[in-house]
């Protein structure tokens, strides 16, 4: 069905706008069609398209994911009814400067143009075009949504408060400009893809008591130097792929496992002592790792793949007498010394 620009659907004795299909760059949403009200604005109704302001009435109760997806929408008001939106809603808006809440919203609330939950103790969305280069946290937060900060371009420095435990899935990704950010000591996991493609993060220290890091969580970083925790077991899938400048790795006694590709296209990587726990080291794990010069490879492992070490041409392995690593640079016909 269609009214004006909109194509809906009846659902519940309510409406749901399906898609946008005008070319203005000032949107109204009616507040009703056809006698029954708008409550609802599904799935990418709005994506790709050229709106800048977009005005929603407070008959709207949900907002679905990628609702406003890659438009270059600049304000965005959620009225008062609005008890649910789809944290993905507002994916790749780089425009967005400022969501404004009702304040007679009974979930949501915004600060300085920032989504929170009422009490904001949740941090749901920081607007991708907001031009302040650092951000303070609020204390109240212990939550931070997955994807909350992904490709904001202009934030170069961001301090978390100390009640944080966890860093959701994706949380920094492509934040391209994101020199420093400062972690708290709470802080026990950081999932995947956290700050995959932050290409000016150079430092970061990871508090002592983080037991897991997902794949790919610092791929493709400026980082010079890392020192994984004690008690992280698993160096995960792409967890340092392509990242260039990174020279040092610490690694602690607890890690048994090395990913796939986990050090790909590390080319400054100068130093990695393998740890006496280390099990096995997965395919391609430091391919293209040309920098490395000497590599120790504990009797631990039991499982080296032929290729974990392909274009890495300059090093020489220290490998232990009547090991499984023995037998792999004899087998591949690498440069070694027994110890």
């Amino acid at each position: 069905m269609r009214y004006q620009d909109f194509e809906y659907e009846i659902v519940n004795q309510e409406v749901r706008i399906l898609k946008y299909i005008g070319t203005n760059i000032f949107v109204f949403v009616p507040v009703s069609i056809d006698g029954y009200s708008v409550t609802m604005i599904g799935e990418k109704a709005f994506c790709n398209q050229s709106l800048e302001m977009l005005i929603l009435p407070y008959s709207i109760k949900q907002i679905e994911s990628f609702a406003f997806a890659y438009t270059p929408i600049k304000i965005l008001y959620i009225p008062k009814n609005c008890h649910n939106i789809c944290a993905t809603a507002f994916i790749a808006c780089e425009h967005l400067e400022n969501i404004i809440v009702d304040q007679d919203n009974a979930n949501y609330s915004s600060i300085n143009g920032v989504l929170f939950n009422k009490n904001q103790t949740i941090l749901i969305k920081y607007p991708n075009g907001k031009k302040e280069q650092s951000y303070i946290i609020p204390d109240s937060v212990i939550d931070i949504v997955p994807y909350a900060f992904r490709e904001c371009q202009h934030l170069e420095n961001v301090i978390l408060p100390k009640h944080i435990k966890t860093l959701k899935a994706g949380l920094f990704k492509n934040c391209t400009q994101l020199k420093s950010i400062s972690l708290p000591e709470t802080i026990i996991r950081i999932e995947p893809r956290v700050f995959q493609h932050c290409l000016n993060l150079s430092q970061i220290n990871i508090p002592k008591n983080v037991k897991v890091i997902g794949e790919q969580a610092f791929q493709n970083t400026s980082l010079q130097k890392i020192n994984i925790p004690e008690g992280v077991e698993y160096i995960d899938l792409s967890l340092f792929e392509d990242c260039h400048q990174l020279e040092e790795v610490i690694l602690p006694n607890s890690i048994t496992y090395i990913a796939v590709i986990a050090f790909r296209n590390c080319t400054s990587l100068k130093k990695i002592i393998l740890p006496s726990s280390l099990e096995v080291i997965d395919e391609k794990a430091f391919y293209n790792c040309h920098s490395l010069k000497s590599v120790q490879l504990p009797p631990s492992l039991k499982r080296i793949e032929d290729n974990a070490f392909n274009l890495c041409n300059n090093i020489i392995f220290d490998v232990y007498d009547h090991s499984l690593a023995l037998a792999y640079v004899q087998k591949n016909h690498l440069n070694y010394h027994t110890i």
